[in-house]
């Protein structure tokens, strides 16, 4: 844990966005092989540090150049995420809850799901216009819902990526006459 703080603090010392990017692009290029557990730990860091610090300078760098990677090694940061969309929620960034639904699917858990359906009744409530933020929100709900009752059958996002790819495969042989 103590070389992902280093980690984090050294992306914080930069200012530009691009440093910061430049960096963060990086760690994920020495680690992602060799030990994909700083990284991990280092997501982690920076979802609390967003949060607690109100750094939506580093949100902004992160959802735009990061997101399949904040995915990818966030995926036991539950409470670190829910923190973050209970944050976003509060000081209304609806435009950034918008980018951080791509991830919320593969990375979220019971309380996001229902921290998500009471942001849509919220909104639904209150008339809220934009459309597509609230076919983003749904869809989010809807497959992080499917996402976690098959994981409760004992599936994992993997499996069902690989099965369906089989499927596919098998469509194909078909068409082909294989």
């Amino acid at each position: 844990m103590e070389k992902a703080k280093m980690m984090l603090s050294s992306i914080l010392v930069e200012n530009d966005k691009l440093e910061m990017t430049i960096l963060i692009r990086y760690y994920i290029n020495e680690y992602k092989s060799s030990n994909p557990i700083f990284l991990s730990q280092l997501f982690r860091l920076i979802l609390k540090h967003i949060y607690e610090n109100h750094n939506l300078r580093l949100l902004d760098v992160i959802l735009d150049n990061f997101s399949q990677e904040l995915g990818l090694y966030s995926y036991e940061s539950y409470d670190e995420l829910n923190n973050l969309l209970l944050y976003l929620i509060k000081e209304n960034h609806l435009e950034f809850i918008g980018k951080i639904l791509q991830i919320v699917p593969r990375i979220g858990n019971q309380k996001t799901l229902s921290i998500l359906g009471e942001l849509i009744s919220v909104l639904e409530k209150s008339k809220y216009t934009d459309s597509k933020m609230l076919y983003d929100l749904k869809k989010a709900y809807f497959d992080l819902n499917n996402n976690i009752s098959l994981a409760k059958k004992g599936w994992n996002l993997l499996d069902i990526i690989e099965s369906e790819s089989i499927v596919r495969w098998k469509k194909f042989e078909e068409e082909v006459g294989e």
